[in-house]
């Protein structure tokens, strides 16, 4: 997993070159988190295609002044093939997680993104988040998508190793 900071941070994950996906995470009032742009890029069997979905500024990973049990949902959109994703999100409350030695109080927030179009299923993903900062230390998602008439399922976890970044 790769954190890079800017106006906004994204959050990718590079398991092998041939398949990376990135989180475009945009810090907000009152501690929100905003997620405007999912991307995955895959290169399977000679093919290459790579899947955008834009949010409106109320899709939340972690939503403003969060508190354990609140859900929220927005419409967002998938440019290729062009369609509307929904996602859903839950937050699951507060816990502590072990990054390199060092206890670290977290936000664990649900979102699942939900496509009902050529491509279809679900997508949940699982992040434990430092609300202070908005550190995703650790990612869990389960994939159940068919498009084009294949099924595709992935499960993954990313976990940080360490809080000092890496040069």
């Amino acid at each position: 997993m790769i954190v890079a900071d800017g106006r906004c941070a994204t959050v990718s994950w590079v398991p092998i070159t041939e398949h990376t996906e990135a989180t475009t995470l945009c810090a907000g009032a009152a501690g929100a988190l905003s997620v405007p742009r999912l991307v995955t890029d895959e290169s399977i069997a000679g093919t290459t295609t790579t899947s955008t979905v834009e949010c409106p500024a109320t899709a939340y990973l972690l939503p403003p002044a969060a508190h354990p049990g609140e859900h929220w949902g927005v419409m967002c959109s998938m440019a290729s093939p062009a369609e509307k994703v929904g996602l859903a999100g839950e937050t699951l409350g507060e816990s502590t997680l072990m990054v390199g030695g060092h206890a670290v109080t977290v936000e664990h927030t649900r979102f699942t993104l939900t496509f009902t179009g050529t491509e279809h299923g679900t997508n949940p993903t699982d992040f434990w988040i430092v609300p202070s900062s908005g550190l995703v230390v650790r990612e869990r998602e389960t994939v159940g998508v068919t498009q084009g008439g294949v099924r595709y399922d992935e499960s993954m976890v990313a976990t940080l190793t360490g809080l000092d970044p890496s040069r």
